[in-house]
């Protein structure tokens, strides 16, 4: 595999390692600045935006009201009492009936009393109108000069988008060199150390080991044990302790895959049960002298859970203080 880099000596390496940490570091926080910039500018476009929306509400308001003020003017409601007042003399002329008269002297009523009140109404819509007339004016000019700022806004959104998008090709390739200078180092290591899971990612992957150590592998399910075996070149130690919790799974189903899923390799090779039942199991070694419990706690684990290991006590342990 060939690399941009060149190949660097241990220590270079490291200094290296610590400055691309660091860049990327800081590149991650112009990233996030960058980021954070860009949805403050979108906000207030919209906001901008959401205030532009309001003119053709207020500009319907202005028309209704102008309407209304046709409606409610002194002329219109004179011509129509004038109409009322025709109405009852040609009802009289033509002899109609008491009731049909009385409706007639009540729309004339009516009438007097919408002349009376035509002033006071076309005065208040008329203060109306005018206060959503200066309000969609002020609108208007606010949307010429938002519009500006609109353009402006619009701009630095193009270059935030431009500085974001070298900032994140900075980042990967950090990421690249980063990784470049991992895999130098595994292969330089006399010894590597590393989560299980990390064993399936592209660091470790591709690399090949004399020997794989499995630690706490009661917590590993079957397929991750078997992938970490998998990077040696066929020598693996397998050590933990099959009494304890067992790996953790939320899967519901029952097929054979989810149940490698949930049973660690002690498990699968059936060495519990073996073990209870006093057979010897090929390749297998216990550890009898334990280094952490008082002898009286570790006589009590040593019977409860390790009848069979014949548990012992270090004699260090002794001449701890309590």
């Amino acid at each position: 595999e060939r690399h941009p880099w060149p190949v660097l000596l241990d220590e270079e390496a490291a200094r290296a390692g610590h400055n691309v940490a660091a860049a990327k570091m800081a590149m991650g926080h112009r990233i996030r600045t960058l980021r954070a910039r860009r949805a403050q500018v979108q906000a207030h476009i919209r906001r901008l935006k959401r205030a532009h929306s309001r003119l053709p509400a207020i500009e319907s308001q202005v028309k209704t009201l102008e309407h209304r003020l046709a409606q409610a003017s002194v002329a219109r409601a004179g011509a129509a009492l004038k109409k009322a007042e025709q109405r009852v003399l040609q009802g009289q002329a033509a002899h109609l009936t008491k009731r049909q008269l009385a409706t007639h002297r009540r729309d004339v009523q009516a009438a007097q009393e919408k002349v009376g009140k035509a002033p006071e109404e076309a005065q208040k819509i008329q203060e109306q109108l005018e206060r959503a007339a200066e309000e969609a004016q002020a609108l208007k000019t606010r949307i010429h000069t938002d519009q500006i700022e609109l353009d402006q806004l619009k701009q630095e959104i193009e270059v935030l988008d431009g500085e974001l998008a070298e900032a994140q090709a900075e980042e990967r390739r950090l990421d690249r060199l980063m990784s470049y200078l991992r895999r130098q180092a595994l292969r330089k290591a006399r010894a590597v150390f590393a989560t299980a899971h990390r064993c399936y990612l592209a660091d470790l992957s591709d690399q090949k080991f004399d020997v794989v150590v499995i630690d706490e592998a009661s917590m590993l399910s079957v397929p991750l044990a078997m992938f970490a075996a998998g990077l040696g070149r066929g020598h693996t130690v397998v050590a933990g302790d099959f009494r304890q919790l067992g790996p953790i799974s939320k899967t519901s189903a029952t097929s054979a895959d989810a149940l490698d899923l949930a049973h660690s390799v002690f498990e699968m090779a059936g060495i519990n049960q073996a073990v209870t039942a006093g057979v010897t199991v090929p390749d297998m070694t216990i550890l009898r002298e334990q280094h952490r419990m008082r002898p009286e706690i570790a006589e009590f684990v040593g019977s409860a859970f390790y009848p069979e290991a014949g548990l012992i006590t270090s004699p260090e342990i002794g001449a701890r203080p309590l």
